[in-house]
């Protein structure tokens, strides 16, 4: 059959094209910086939510260990937010020298 060259063509040609974007994004300022790490901050707090949410089923110490797993993947996600941010920021302001 024809059709399955042709489906793999498309699909190689899909799969490559995402290694044709340029390795670095382009310079943010510091309005869209911050818009980032506000946006990262607000994903931590709703998927804190979301696991918060499934901990509530549970009981006993699976409860505490899931909500201490929940706390913990916040803490993590909102500090990975903040060193992206500083890095921005910092990348930002050598840009500018």
């Amino acid at each position: 059959m024809t059709i399955k060259p042709i489906i793999v063509a498309v699909a190689l040609a899909f799969a490559t094209s995402a290694f044709a974007q340029p390795a670095t994004s382009p310079a943010k300022d510091k309005k869209s910086i911050e818009a980032d790490y506000k946006a990262a901050k607000k994903k931590a707090a709703d998927d804190y939510k979301a696991a918060h949410e499934a901990c509530t089923k549970m009981k006993g110490d699976e409860k505490k260990t899931c909500d201490k797993n929940a706390k913990d993947a916040r803490k993590k996600a909102e500090d990975e937010a903040k060193a992206t941010e500083k890095k921005a920021l910092a990348d930002l302001k050598a840009a500018k020298k």
